[in-house]
């Protein structure tokens, strides 16, 4: 295992130490116990290195140099809150959960129109109520492995969302996740841990975005445990639009039980760095699971696809489509493994990863795996990198576009089977906008999206 050096990381060996010491005695004993299991673990690795296979194509030593403060609150300057207003103007009607820095904005959301039997708080607020199955949630989300920056998150995790469906509660009209990240002065950083379940044959639509605000370095750490059990469906868009300040590094670990299914359409459109990580673990007979994504960056930015899915149990189906489109320096990276155990007997596991590179500079690394244990499976996967078709860009200036908007409509075919697969037609609308926002972009250094 790798030893990290004392010394790389006193500045955040003194904000630990002085959490400890004035940690509040009306939280639970487990909870402390939890965050000091997260920071000795994290003491220990220290930040991602490209020695480890997880992040060979991804360097974050920067990250180490950053003296990020952990956000302690929701507060915003004027200036800030008038961004975000101005920003959820813009949105739908729907119920909306807005959180600044990871902690829960009452202020700015907009609850009333949620079913009463659906549970939504903050994550604090349910640890309190009830302890026991709290701890046992949060707990069960500390893997075997040891993941540098899920163990950061434990140790520094501040609040985040908690959200339970009952049994048998169907909720139609999607739920708006809106996720802040303010940054104005010294470099932050954010832990939030969010805690997700839905009970036995209940359904939840999803969308979550993003809103980075200030010119100073932001690290926005999530990492998020999603239960869907027996019977239960799971929708979940993700709209990650970043600045050039924000590092945005999160991790994901759905368990799913009988006939339960969960899609999952992830639209990364710019950022320093946006890297999802996304476990599924399809646990009993007849879970099926859709994960789509799609990645845009230009100039210096980077994006990165990671998944994970277990076969554990016979009569599972997982399908992986994830698209990539760089331009400039731009880099990518797609890892996806697909691990089938043995008593996962008649799997069906389809696995593909596409990648457009609009210049010579932009770098695309993909590494698609299979795992088979089993003898009696449907399973594929592969990769594809290209570029821009000529002929198509020259049938297109020939109708009279310029080459700027050729290249932003061919584009826009390559990304529309992802967004055709979100199946809320409100949800897809808005994924199409924000997508043609960040195609419509005139930067100078982004000159073919």
């Amino acid at each position: 295992m790798r030893i990290k050096r004392l010394d790389e990381l006193e500045h955040y060996r003194s904000i630990w130490k002085e959490r400890w010491n004035r940690r509040a005695s009306g939280e639970p004993k487990w909870l402390w116990d939890y965050r000091e299991i997260g920071w000795e673990m994290f003491e220990l690795v220290g930040f991602p290195t490209t020695a480890e296979p997880k992040w060979k194509y991804t360097n974050v030593a920067e990250l180490g140099k950053i003296p990020f403060e952990p956000a302690t609150s929701c507060w915003l300057g004027a200036e800030e809150a008038r961004e975000v207003e101005n920003y959820l103007e813009e949105l739908s009607p729907w119920p909306k959960l807005v959180f600044v820095n990871g902690w829960y904005a009452k202020q700015f959301s907009d609850v009333c129109l949620l079913p009463e039997r659906l549970e939504a708080s903050e994550l604090r607020g349910a640890i309190f109520r009830d302890e026991e199955a709290s701890t046992w949630d949060l707990v069960a989300a500390l893997d075997d492995e040891v993941d540098p920056l899920s163990s950061m998150n434990a140790a520094f995790m501040g609040n985040g969302l908690f959200l339970r469906a009952p049994r048998g509660l169907v909720v139609e009209e999607p739920i708006h996740l809106i996720f802040v990240m303010a940054a104005s002065g010294a470099p932050v950083s954010s832990h939030p841990r969010n805690l997700i379940i839905l009970e036995p044959r209940s359904e939840l639509h999803l969308l979550e975005s993003t809103l980075c605000l200030g010119a100073a370095p932001i690290l926005w750490n999530p990492v998020t445990t999603i239960l869907v059990k027996e019977g239960a469906h799971l929708e979940q868009v993700r709209l990650h639009a970043g600045s050039r300040a924000c590092w945005e590094l999160s991790s994901t670990d759905v368990t799913q039980g009988r006939d339960s299914s969960y899609r999952a359409t992830s639209l990364a459109l710019g950022g320093r760095m946006t890297r999802a990580e996304l476990t599924v673990n399809l646990c009993e007979p007849g879970a099926s699971c859709q994960l789509d994504g799609l990645g845009l960056a230009s100039g210096k930015e980077q994006v990165d696809s990671v998944t994970f899915v277990r076969h554990r149990k016979p009569h599972c189906q997982s399908h992986q489509s994830y698209k990539t489109v760089l331009d400039g320096e731009a880099r990518g990276v797609f890892l996806g493994k697909i691990d089938v155990e043995k008593d996962a007997q008649k799997t069906v596991a389809h696995q593909t990863n596409r990648n457009l590179l609009l210049s010579k500079k932009a770098e695309i690394n993909s590494k698609p795996q299979l795992e088979i244990l089993a003898d009696d499976v449907k399973c594929n996967h592969g990769a594809t990198i290209g570029q821009l078709d000529p002929e198509s860009i020259f049938y297109l200036r020939s109708r009279g576009l310029s080459l700027r908007e050729a290249r932003r409509m061919l584009v826009k075919g390559f990304a529309s089977d992802i967004l055709a697969a979100i199946q809320i037609d409100p949800v897809k609308k808005m994924a199409e906008v924000q997508l043609q926002r960040t195609l419509a972009s005139n930067r100078k250094e982004e000159p073919c999206l």
